[in-house]
């Protein structure tokens, strides 16, 4: 795996390079918005009917979506109960609530799979993949905006789910399940074009990391740690205990990858929600640079524990 850590901290670089040099022609705050937005409004739909389309032919495995949902959700309640004892700007609590549940699938499922379990045919990696983007957008998006929200109460909820039903990839994902029901055939040049643009995201978010980081404040590294060491930690776990609870009730052979899953570090695509929802953008980067660089270490050590 360090092939792919070496190739993100040498795009996040670039980022941070650029955000220097041309800081004094174009501001790279408004460079980094768009980019997110570009990811947000048309990459992401794209990726997201590019992995529906791919399982096209073949039952889909619900119990690894659920099992990956049921982690996601979990650990947002650990979050949000840890940094309710931390006196924040709202904004940076829910970025930091955010960066806790969700993983890098995109950038180190290949390579986490490869190393530890048996990659197959690849459709299983890309089940796991296409639902943490989902849950990224679906839970993601009304978290960020019930933070992001001017004050929270009942009416900021219901902006938040409504800002979600705008977005695109919300569109694509009802599309593609749509269209998958029933049995629509989808053009190969369609589903060509999609997955071009899909295989843009990472790098392009990689780059939005860069461009937003900064050194952190003394005041700011305290939350960060928690947070690390909880989107680290916290998800693996949860999935590994709930398996066992499962027992044979649980059926899908992709639960041990499931597992290890959660253990990637923090998902790029928080930070385009942070951005669209008016979160702490710079303290999701801060986030996703140490959950990635820890990661190295801890993935190999909660893999050694747990199997």
């Amino acid at each position: 795996m360090a092939g792919e850590y070496f190739s993100f901290f040498l795009i996040a670089v670039v980022g941070v390079v650029a955000r220097q040099s041309i800081g004094k022609t174009i501001d790279p705050d408004a460079l980094r918005q768009a980019v997110n937005t570009v990811v947000l409004y048309i990459l992401v739909p794209a990726f997201l009917l590019t992995a529906i389309w791919s399982l096209d032919g073949e039952a889909i495995d619900w119990q690894a979506p659920a099992l990956l949902g049921a982690g996601i959700l979990g650990t947002l309640f650990v979050g949000m109960f840890a940094f309710g004892f931390f006196k924040l700007d709202q904004r940076t609590k829910g970025a930091l609530i955010l960066s806790c549940a969700f993983a890098n699938v995109a950038c180190f499922g290949t390579p986490l799979v490869a190393n530890y379990f048996s990659l197959g045919d690849g459709r299983g990696l890309l089940l796991i993949g296409g639902s943490m983007t989902a849950s990224t957008v679906v839970a993601g998006s009304v978290l960020a905006g019930w933070y992001g929200a001017a004050g929270r109460n009942s009416f900021a909820f219901v902006r938040s789910v409504g800002a979600l039903l705008r977005l695109p990839p919300v569109w694509a994902l009802v599309a593609g399940l749509g269209l998958r029901y029933y049995e629509v055939s989808i053009p190969y040049w369609v589903r060509d074009g999609a997955g071009l643009l899909a295989a843009g995201i990472t790098g392009l978010l990689i780059l939005s990391v860069g461009l937003a980081l900064r050194l952190p404040k003394g005041d700011e590294i305290w939350p960060i740690l928690p947070a690390v060491a909880t989107k680290l930690v916290v998800p693996p776990l949860l999935v590994f205990f709930l398996l066992k609870a499962l027992g044979g009730g649980f059926e899908s052979d992709l639960g041990p990858t499931v597992v290890m899953a959660g253990a990637l570090p923090t998902q790029l695509l928080v930070l385009a929600l942070a951005d669209r929802f008016k979160l702490d953008c710079a303290i999701v980067a801060l986030v996703v640079v140490a959950s990635t660089a820890l990661s190295f270490w801890t993935i190999p050590f909660i893999h050694g524990l747990l199997y």
